[in-house]
């Protein structure tokens, strides 16, 4: 958990009046699973699991939290295989 990251989260729903609180609690669950040395990989299952949210919940907040510029996502591969997302937050300092 990164504090720093939980901070920047907690924060946004002041900047963005229209953030619904679905969004709010996905951007939560990505700032608690921040690591400031090996970054942020929650699976879509963990993120459903901690907002009780559904899968296509989850994916239309992660969707929207992009298009507000407040994350950025990057697929990963194990064995060749899709693996969990790594998840870019906006306070980090390579955030594009």
């Amino acid at each position: 958990m990164s504090h720093a990251a939980t901070k920047w989260a907690f924060d946004q729903p002041e900047l963005h009046r229209d953030m619904k609180p679905s969004e709010w609690a996905v951007l939560m669950v990505l700032a608690d699973c921040h690591n400031p040395v090996n970054g942020c990989f929650p699976s879509q299952d963990y993120i459903c699991s901690k907002t009780n949210l559904g899968e296509r919940a989850v994916r239309d907040q992660l969707t929207h939290l992009r298009a507000r510029g407040l994350i950025a996502w990057d697929a990963t591969f194990e064995d060749g295989k899709r693996a969990s997302n790594r998840y870019h937050l906006g306070f980090e300092i390579d955030f594009q």
